[in-house]
């Protein structure tokens, strides 16, 4: 029977404390076990044994002293302390027995241990490596077992990364500098370890530091494959990494090189350039010097290097030349030829002519052109080794002459001035000729085609005109125009002293006693259009009509201002010109009428119906009267009708009536007249 004691509890978790010696901690539990233990008499508590020990008959009392361990069953009782005990049982019908019970203590020890991923425990002689429950049994000197329990659990080893530099094998080059590579932070007893290089920050009291979360390495300066860094570090539970993390370089060198002699031509002005060298402004001659060429880094060459190379330089001077003429002057369709002279100074090499210009090119000393405008013309010049001199230029320039015309006559034809002119003679121009164009005062006014050798002008104002004539042109090579000079010619045009009248003029009473005038426009003049006419009455009154310009050929003006009927007026037409409001003169056009047209009265329809009216001039009122006199009735007539009035005679009976006439201020005696009403 086993159980756990109390009261070594305490004493047990002070040795569990040594929990990095845990051979010693169980040892040392056992030898407190064997010490503590009371000593358990022969082993031997049955019954049988101690009725034995009592000899005679009739023994009603039996002394039996008795050992078990704790948690055992005596006298039918499970005895779950240990202690010393005593009492009385009957063991049959004729024994007593009194014992006494000593009961031994049994032991459980619980353990809890902890070790790293990748180290053991030895528990009792067992090695352990993985977290679990493990129990072991011992006996004590009285032979009570004891039980060992114990929780081992394995903590989990660090895993260290390194960041700032890619994993697997980086190359490099020897006396550089690694990237700044760090671990994670918050973490115990960090260790790097470098293998060809050393560490160079972060440096700390003159010492580079180990132990930091980040470092930056300088690699020494020779071949290494197998350069590295490695961190190590332990985590929160005590436990560093199986292995270091690490990461490989491979460190290399520059290659240095030393090349054969270089043999090298350029020519006058050129620059000499080779991978990083340079050389410049060199006079023409022969240069030896020892020039260090950088090689590129390559797949091959990942650390680059230099080649140490013996120049031997040629440097051939450039073609000098000219050009003769170097500036012309020519005019449109002559030529001119221009050529290169190298003055003596052009080396034995074979040297090549290139001449440029707009369009065009060609090669060879001299070059003959026959330019349509001003043209710049370049030549280089290129010796056999292809050096090449700057490129020269020279300017013809074109002299452009556009002939105006000659003979400019200026006419006067129905009342027009008409020019005239001869052609040009094209001494020396060049394009294609358009036409001309016509100035009067300086103001573009016409442009005929060059088949055209005269122009009329509409205008026929009086005055001194400038007219001018220009030839106009057009050239290749540019789409604008061009005019030759102006010839030039001053017309006058002379004030008229006689405006030509209207014709045909007549006079005539209406109906209505108003005067009706007409008359035919003017003949045709030189001096403009007429633009309107003045009526006059008696040369004294009058009256200005707007002329229309309406296809008929009579124009018309009707006086409604006579007062006074029974006399001759004469009317007067003059025509307004629009040069500079010229005139006809007044007698020239006139007529005399007699305005008699009171004396005229008459009655219509006559029969009539249901109206009749009556028409005479200055009429005041009207009465009527049937035919045998009675009175009928009396109108008034409205001086703004005082020429016709209307009767409704529809009410009327059939019969003859007379009608009475009043004039105006008695102008003329009353006048009677007679009409018939029927109605049908």
């Amino acid at each position: 029977m086993k159980r756990n004691v109390q009261a070594h509890q305490g004493l047990k978790n002070r040795f569990l404390r040594f929990k990095n010696f845990p051979i010693f901690s169980l040892c040392f539990m056992f030898l407190m076990v064997l010490l503590l233990s009371p000593a358990k008499v022969n082993g031997e508590n049955d019954a049988k044994n101690i009725s034995s020990s009592f000899d005679g008959e009739n023994r009603d009392i039996i002394d039996s002293t008795v050992f078990i361990c704790q948690g055992e069953e005596f006298n039918n009782v499970v005895w779950s302390f240990p202690g010393t005990y005593s009492g009385w049982f009957v063991q049959n019908v004729e024994d007593t027995v009194f014992y006494n019970l000593t009961v031994y203590p049994s032991y459980v020890m619980n353990l809890e241990e902890s070790i790293c991923e990748g180290t053991s425990y030895n528990f009792f002689g067992q090695v352990l490596t993985q977290s679990g429950v493990y129990t072991h049994t011992l006996s004590t000197v009285n032979g009570c077992d004891s039980l060992f329990v114990l929780n081992l659990v394995v903590n989990e080893a660090a895993n260290p990364h390194i960041f700032g530099i890619p994993n697997g094998l980086n190359e490099t080059c020897g006396g550089e500098l690694s990237p700044r590579c760090w671990t994670e932070e918050e973490q115990f007893n960090y260790q790097w370890t470098v293998v060809g290089g050393e560490i160079v920050a972060p440096f700390e009291n003159n010492q580079p530091v180990d132990d930091s979360t980040w470092i930056i390495v300088r690699w020494d300066e020779e071949v290494n494959p197998n350069a590295s860094i490695s961190i190590n570090y332990e985590n929160s539970n005590g436990c560093a990494a199986l292995t270091p993390t690490t990461y490989y370089f491979s460190v290399q060198m520059p290659i240095h090189e030393t090349a054969p002699i270089i043999y090298d031509t350029i020519c006058e002005g050129d620059n000499y350039v080779e991978n990083g060298f340079y050389l410049y402004g060199l006079e023409p001659g022969v240069y030896d010097t020892t020039i260090q060429i950088l090689l590129p880094v390559t797949p091959e060459m990942p650390c680059g290097g230099d080649t140490t190379k013996t120049l031997h330089l040629l440097v051939i001077s450039e073609p000098d030349v000219v050009i003769i003429p170097n500036d012309t002057a020519i005019y449109a369709q002559q030529t001119v030829t221009l050529c290169v002279d190298d003055l003596g100074l052009a080396d034995s090499l074979e040297t090549t002519y290139i001449w440029s210009w707009v369009n065009g090119g060609d090669t060879g000393t001299c070059i003959t052109v026959a330019p349509m405008q001003n043209t710049t013309y370049s030549v280089r010049a290129i010796n056999s080794i292809g050096c090449w001199d700057i490129s020269l230029s020279a300017t013809v320039e074109v002299l452009t002459y556009f002939d105006n015309p000659d003979n400019l006559q200026i006419t006067t034809v129905d009342c027009h001035p008409v020019l005239t002119w001869d052609a040009p003679d094209f001494p020396y121009g060049f394009g294609l000729h358009l036409g001309y164009v016509i100035y009067r005062d300086g103001e573009k006014i016409a442009q005929v085609l060059n088949t055209v050798l005269t122009f009329t002008d509409d205008r026929r104002d009086a005055g001194t005109y400038r007219y001018c004539v220009t030839a106009l042109y057009t050239y290749p090579y540019n789409p604008s125009q061009v005019e030759s000079e102006a010839v030039c010619f001053d017309y006058v045009s002379p004030i008229p002293e006689f405006f030509n009248p209207p014709l045909d003029v007549y006079a005539y009473p209406s109906y209505d006693c108003n005067v009706v005038v007409v008359w035919d426009v003017p003949e045709n003049t030189c001096w403009g259009e007429v633009v309107a006419y003045n009526i006059y009455r008696n040369r004294g009154d009058v009256f200005e009509a707007q002329w229309l310009n309406l296809p008929a050929s009579k124009l018309v003006f009707e006086d409604t201002d006579i007062h006074v009927k029974g006399q001759n007026y004469t009317y007067c037409v003059q025509a307004v010109y629009d040069n500079f409001y010229g005139v006809s003169n007044i007698d020239d056009a006139c007529y005399t009428t007699n305005i008699n047209c009171g004396l005229a009265v008459n009655l219509y329809p006559n029969p009539a119906d249901d109206q009749i009216s009556v028409v005479a001039n200055n009429m005041d009122f009207i009465q009527v009267y049937d035919v045998v006199g009675r009175y009928i009735t009396t109108i008034q007539v409205p001086r703004d009708y005082c020429h016709e009035i209307t009767f409704f005679t529809s009410k009327w009976e059939s019969g003859t009536y007379l009608f009475k006439i009043h004039f105006i201020d008695d102008v003329m005696p009353e006048e009677v007249r007679r009409a018939t009403i029927i109605h049908w």
